[in-house]
């Protein structure tokens, strides 16, 4: 190379030092830490949000994580509390404690769609003249029966069977959902130890009363659908049947009663209940 070429090339090499020493450096990423502070209040926002966002859709059974002592565990202390309530008020009757209807077929969705050998039942039962209890000695009254009867069907069912359980349908009128028979003989019998516990005199604020009850059943398994309407419909049916019949108990099974049968049926329920009530 010439002396012209070499000055030229050291120039072009000086130019390119310097363009390269003038770039900002390129910072290491520090390596993940989860228990740096910034990174665990990261995520844990944005698991809040999550939560938030999954309550205001509509889901009730949702928790925040409270476990930081910060002002972030703080709001998702807060929150729970709050969603706490709002389940109650969903879901719980206020009378009894027992979860109503809605919480009840969300359970035993929930429930039934497991083990497919299983036969499950649900249960309707009622208090026999609950009318004439109010009218004789006051609603209080009739409030006490009701929170006792609740009180014996949960000591019975939760007890007694764990998986099982019980809630409020309406009115003097208690829903119980059992799993596990081979059968309506098998059924039968706990029925019959159902009504028993039940059955037993009330002592209500220096009044004994003699509560008799009636009950409607209906036996199914995973292949039957699921239908809310047509599973209150029958068990309405058999415990108004029972009443009828002055029996303490009717159990139904998908063989007993077609759909449209019971669906036909149901239009006469109500007049069959309210003559039987009278």
């Amino acid at each position: 190379l010439s002396k012209r070429e070499r000055r030229l090339q050291r120039c072009v090499f000086f130019h390119f030092l310097m363009a390269y020493s003038r770039r900002p450096k390129l910072v290491r990423p520090r390596p993940f830490n989860p228990e740096d502070p910034c990174v665990t209040r990261m995520s844990s926002r944005q698991r809040m949000k999550k939560v938030f966002e999954r309550a205001a859709s509509g889901d009730l059974f949702v928790r925040a994580d409270a476990s930081q002592a910060d002002e972030l565990g703080q709001t998702a202390a807060s929150f729970n509390s709050m969603i706490e309530r709002l389940r109650q008020m969903t879901y719980f009757d206020t009378l009894t404690g027992l979860p109503n209807m809605k919480y009840f077929m969300y359970n035993m969705e929930t429930k039934a769609a497991g083990d497919r050998a299983e036969e499950y039942a649900i249960l309707l039962a009622s208090i026999n003249g609950f009318k004439k209890i109010n009218e004789t000695y006051g609603f209080n009254i009739g409030d006490e029966v009701l929170i006792e009867t609740a009180r014996r069907l949960k000591k019975r069912i939760e007890v007694a069977r764990i998986t099982d359980y019980v809630a409020r349908f309406s009115g003097d009128e208690f829903l119980v959902f059992l799993r596990g028979f081979s059968g309506r003989e098998e059924l039968e019998q706990e029925v019959v130890q159902i009504i028993q516990s039940i059955t037993k005199p009330f002592f209500v604020q220096q009044h004994q009363l003699s509560v008799q009850f009636a009950l409607g059943g209906f036996l199914f398994d995973n292949n039957t659908e699921i239908d809310h309407d047509f599973l209150v419909s029958t068990v309405s049916l058999a415990r108004s049947q029972a009443k009828l019949s002055k029996s303490s108990h009717v159990i139904l099974t998908p063989g007993d009663l077609g759909t449209s049968q019971i669906r036909q049926n149901k239009m006469i329920e109500n007049d069959l209940y309210r003559a039987v009530e009278y």
